[in-house]
């Protein structure tokens, strides 16, 4: 039989506390189980605690947007994510990288995801060797108050749900649901339904058991059953949902300190900066020396084998500024078309998300790439425009650089020169590609050197090759591995002082 902890709160309850939305996670026997497991693991040495052990957790944020592309989070907002999840998860020595950011149109999945057709498409993307997240638009509860849900852990498929508008740095909702992903509960589990109010409950809290779980008794603060209810771990101190529309001065994370009693008549002093309680807006969230035993214990079981994969992730720290080398200062670019982005490598850097817009708030229609090149190219801006740049190094676990100086500069009012003069045949073949090999070939009456690209329509690049010796004598070619791009367009460029040949093919 299920245990079901989350209900939702009342209207009432809801309309005093507006600005406050809920954890959606719905816990069952399993889920019990599973805690109560680790516990006992963690009680007879079954996990290793010494320091320097890190844990690697691969994770896959799967970006969706409606039917038009509309809605989809920003990429900084995930790498401010993983930096504030590795801050906090810190103590327990994990760290957690991405390992993938997928991108969904697809309605159904951001306005509604709980319908069937939704929940098949979530089964196809997920993951299956990465905790998975979905960022949509809404959440729906249970009383049909949109947005109340903040964001959820789900048991059955194994994958976390966060709302769009709670997918970032400073809030701690997706380490809360991280926990439930490896098998915490709340502190205030049995009181989901009715945060402690002394109308209703008495002070001293008048009955031994639990208003929304009946089978568990209250938690009492002297710890004499502490590991028979509430959340089941002895170091966490009874909380009887106080953090629910807690405020001091507008202080969500305050002091609770308003003498509420246990049954005891023993005053509750809950621990409200604990990150799987439901305090609020805190500084900095912790967890209990047992609480971070537990996601060991977790991490290490059977049931989480799929994100153990040996991948050792880049953690080289990524702090240096970046240095642009054009275009820069409000300079003209040669060309309104296959303008060139370039900047120096940052050190400890094998990523860069790259922004450009026409305004310096980048808030019109701003175009983002990911590279893992420090420069790319771009075609088709505004001819005589000014466009203002920008670059975010990291690398898959150290994300937490942040923008780097704005550049600006203005578009040229020429095209780029499509064409080398000496070159009688360019060939991109075959077209399109469904062996994962492009050939590229040339013939030329003149001997030049010059760089290979290829690229998406977006102007991302996914292969560069430099220094290549194109002699007059033979016809020259390279055979470019295309297995890992996605179906689609691309674009290939030979680039030299000569000028530019640009032909497009398309992988099936």
């Amino acid at each position: 039989m299920a245990i079901i902890v989350f209900i939702t709160c009342s209207f009432t309850m809801q309309s005093q506390v507006e600005v406050k939305g809920v954890c959606g996670t719905v816990t069952y026997e399993t889920d019990i189980t599973r805690l109560k497991e680790n516990i006992r693991n963690v009680a007879d040495g079954g996990i290793d605690t010494r320091s320097g052990i890190t844990r690697y957790v691969p994770v896959t944020f799967h970006f969706t947007a409606d039917d038009n592309g509309n809605g989809f989070p920003r990429e900084e907002q995930a790498l401010e994510q993983l930096a504030s999840l590795n801050e906090l998860y810190a103590a327990q020595e994990f760290v957690l990288y991405i390992d993938a950011i997928t991108y969904t149109e697809d309605s159904d999945l951001y306005d509604d995801h709980r319908n069937g057709s939704a929940q098949f498409k979530m089964r196809l993307l997920k993951d299956l060797n990465a905790l998975n997240v979905y960022i949509v638009r809404t959440i729906s509860n249970d009383g049909g108050i949109p947005g109340n849900i903040l964001g959820y852990f789900e048991p059955s498929n194994d994958w976390i749900v966060m709302r769009r508008d709670e997918f970032n740095g400073t809030s701690g909702t997706l380490g809360h649901e991280i926990g439930h992903f490896f098998s915490l509960q709340h502190p205030h589990l049995g009181w989901g339904c009715q945060p402690y109010d002394e109308d209703t409950h008495g002070n001293p809290v008048s009955s031994v058991w639990s208003p929304c779980i009946t089978s568990l008794r209250v938690e009492l603060q002297n710890g004499s059953n502490c590991s028979s209810t509430g959340d089941f771990i002895c170091d966490t101190p009874p909380d009887y949902n106080f953090g629910f529309g807690w405020s001091v001065g507008g202080d969500q994370c305050a002091e609770y300190d308003v003498g509420t009693m246990d049954p005891n008549g023993d005053v509750v002093d809950p621990m409200e900066v604990n990150i799987m309680a439901y305090f609020i807006d805190c500084a900095q969230y912790e967890f209990t020396n047992t609480q971070q035993n537990v996601v060991r214990s977790s991490y290490q079981s059977s049931g989480r084998s799929y994100i153990r994969t040996g991948v050792v992730p880049n953690t080289d720290p990524v702090e240096d500024d970046v240095l642009y080398n054009f275009p820069i200062n409000d300079e003209e670019s040669p060309t309104f078309s296959q303008i060139e982005f370039d900047w120096e490598d940052v050190s400890g850097a094998n990523q860069y998300l790259f922004i450009v817009d026409r305004f310096p708030s980048f808030t019109s229609s701003p175009v983002r790439i990911i590279t893992d090149e420090s420069s790319l190219i771009m075609d088709e801006l505004t001819s005589g425009a000014r466009y203002f740049w920008k670059v975010w190094p990291f690398n898959e676990s150290q994300t937490d650089a942040g923008w780097s100086e704005t550049q600006s500069f203005i578009v040229g009012t020429t095209s780029a020169v499509n064409e080398i003069p000496s070159v009688e045949e360019f060939d991109v073949y075959p077209n399109p590609v469904k062996n994962g090999k492009l050939i590229v070939g040339i013939r030329s009456t003149e001997s030049f050197e010059a760089e290979m690209r290829i690229m998406d329509m977006s102007g991302r690049v996914f292969h560069q090759s430099k220094g290549l010796q194109i002699d007059a004598s033979t016809r020259w070619s390279e055979e470019v591995n295309t297995g890992d791009l996605a179906r689609g367009m691309y674009i290939v460029q030979i680039i030299s002082e000569k000028g530019i040949l640009t032909s497009k093919f398309a992988v099936q």
